[in-house]
């Protein structure tokens, strides 16, 4: 990680140990090396602007779990889950089934989701596995 990228995690610990976790983990792949090249010139502002994207996209996925994960206004939301991955790299459908998995296994993510709204991350999981014409059972 470029010491000008480091800047924007100034201050924000746990931030800064998810991103070092990510790149142990997935660092050697080419949709890291992808997403690094993607978003070598964003600011602090850049990265404010995708966590308030995620946060509201979080509510609204929330809201919407009074429908089928099947229904259209879910898949939907899980296109534009979906796209705003894209802009980091090219999301194929075995990384967004890994992810929709990783959601579910990961605590920290299924709490990330939950908090919103009880069996959320699973709600999501589920919805995501749907729009890949996969089983979600």
């Amino acid at each position: 990680m470029s010491s000008e990228k480091s800047n924007w995690y100034a201050g924000d610990e746990q931030q800064a140990q998810y991103q070092q976790e990510a790149q142990e983990r997935w660092g050697d792949t080419a949709a890291w090396r992808q997403s690094q090249e993607r978003t070598k010139h964003w600011t602090k502002a850049d990265y404010e602007r995708v966590k308030r994207d995620g946060q509201a996209f979080v509510q609204e996925l929330a809201s919407a779990m009074d429908q089928a994960p099947d229904s259209p206004a879910v898949q939907a939301l899980v296109a534009r889950h979906r796209a705003g991955i894209n802009a980091f790299y090219d999301c194929t459908d075995e990384i967004y089934a890994g992810l929709a998995e990783m959601y579910v296994a990961d605590p920290r993510f299924t709490a990330h989701y939950d908090a919103a709204r009880p069996g959320l991350a699973a709600f999501l999981r589920r919805a995501m596995l749907i729009s890949l014409g996969r089983d979600a059972a």
